[in-house]
């Protein structure tokens, strides 16, 4: 989720196919880790961008075993990381910024 204003609305649907929408709100998400994956699903090539220096970023299998563990120490806010010799499947990454604050997001393995 990128930093500054976010809004978003429901739609709700009920059984018979009718639906309505819920007010507009908006949320402020300054100072926010974020981080980013792309492609997703990836089939060879991971680029992972976090908007903190210094975050660490690992690579999990579902039962949490490290896979790659990389540390972002330069300027550059984007790592890249070979899927090549990975099954097919869905792989977590965990990032924590050199705060403490911590997010994980879910890429597929094509």
């Amino acid at each position: 989720m990128r930093t500054g204003w976010q809004y978003y609305r429901l739609k709700m649907v009920d059984a018979d196919g009718s639906y309505a929408y819920s007010a507009i709100r908006s949320i402020r998400m300054d100072g926010a880790f974020v981080i980013t994956a792309y492609p997703n699903p990836v089939a060879d090539h991971l680029f992972i961008t976090t908007n903190s220096k210094g975050s660490r970023v690992r690579l999990l299998d579902l039962s949490g075993r490290v896979l790659s563990d990389s540390h972002n120490n330069t300027a550059e806010p984007m790592l890249q990381v070979n899927m090549k010799g990975y099954l097919s499947g869905p792989y977590l990454i965990e990032a924590k910024s050199s705060d403490g604050t911590s997010q994980v997001i879910k890429v597929i393995k094509q």
